[in-house]
């Protein structure tokens, strides 16, 4: 009996060390399948990023008027329901006998006939002007400008737009100046845009220039927004008063910056109000919005972020809503 145990005891043992060669099947198997689970994720990627959800965040474009897409953004008005449109015609895909999803190259070219539709509906709003605009990102926790808050709320709107932010630190409107805006060539790119809107707002770098002249100022602003308007019959020009700027303009005075407020309120503004009215261009006053906000303005003329977002807001108020 004895023996029989240990023999029974040693041909367990010899089974266990052998179980190895014949258990390599289902390990192979582990790995094949963690192989195509990858060549799946890696399919997935070539799915055009349009066909892809949108950030979370982000609320998607509202869809065009009359489009069967369906859309995932209620008009405003009609909140009681989450039905969405059905298209009218045959979307369904076809059968995949494999169970499987569509192919990248299927969702590719179901996805590029709405693509063209949304880009013939979306508006364009072009944003002109200097760092106010472009953005400062020097020593600021929270650098964007308020442009990229504007756009935020764009994306409330039915209508789809695109803004595009041509500002560009330092320039100045007057073509007598130390860097005019006429000589960065984004005049020409804005023509180029054909945009339904342009926000213009230059004027706080040329009270800094000793050169500064009221006269020519109201002729080259002028000459701009008509040129402007010349390029794209219809276009929506919209002219803003630059903000407060808190800084001494005395160049002898401590600190980086030495805009003259004076100017801006006594001169700039006056200026680009009438302009507006000559023009028939909405006016914003930014000016008076920044009475007193020195906590927005950190380093006395560029704004924070909590400038920059009470600025898109009365923007997107001024002329959105």
């Amino acid at each position: 009996m004895r023996c029989t145990i240990y023999t029974a005891t040693l041909c367990l043992a010899v089974l266990f060390a052998a179980w190895p060669l014949f258990g390599c099947a289902p390990g192979s198997q582990a790995a094949s399948t963690s192989g195509t689970a990858q060549q799946e994720a890696s399919s997935q990627s070539l799915i055009p990023s349009s066909a892809q959800p949108l950030p979370s965040d982000r609320p998607a474009p509202a869809e065009p008027a009359g489009s069967t897409q369906p859309s995932s953004v209620q008009a405003s008005g009609d909140e009681s329901s989450d039905a969405i449109d059905v298209p009218s015609q045959d979307t369904t895909a076809p059968a995949d006998p494999m169970g499987t999803e569509a192919s990248a190259e299927e969702t590719r070219e179901q996805s590029e006939p709405v693509e063209a539709a949304e880009l013939a509906q979306t508006k364009t709003v072009v944003c002109m002007g200097d760092s106010i605009t472009q953005g400062h990102v020097f020593g600021y926790d929270d650098p964007e400008p308020w442009p990229t808050y504007l756009q935020e709320h764009l994306y409330s709107l039915e209508q789809d737009w695109t803004l595009v932010n041509l500002g560009v630190s330092g320039t100045m409107l007057l073509d007598e100046g130390r860097c005019p805006y006429r000589a960065t060539g984004n005049v020409e790119v804005a023509k180029s845009l054909s945009p339904d809107m342009v926000i213009l707002m230059l004027g706080t770098n040329d009270t800094y220039d000793a050169a500064w002249n009221a006269e020519a100022y109201r002729t080259e602003l002028r000459a701009l927004v008509n040129e402007l308007k010349e390029s794209r019959p219809g276009i929506q020009m919209v002219l803003m008063a630059p903000p407060h700027v808190f800084c001494d303009p005395d160049p002898n005075a401590a600190g980086p910056f030495y805009m003259n407020d004076a100017i801006l309120g006594q001169e700039i503004r006056p200026i680009v109000a009438e302009i507006a009215q000559e023009t028939e261009a909405q006016f914003v006053d930014l000016y008076q919005l920044t009475e007193g906000r020195l906590g927005w303005f950190p380093d006395t003329v560029h704004p924070n972020g909590a400038g920059n977002r009470a600025i898109a807001e009365y923007i997107f108020q001024s002329v959105f809503a």
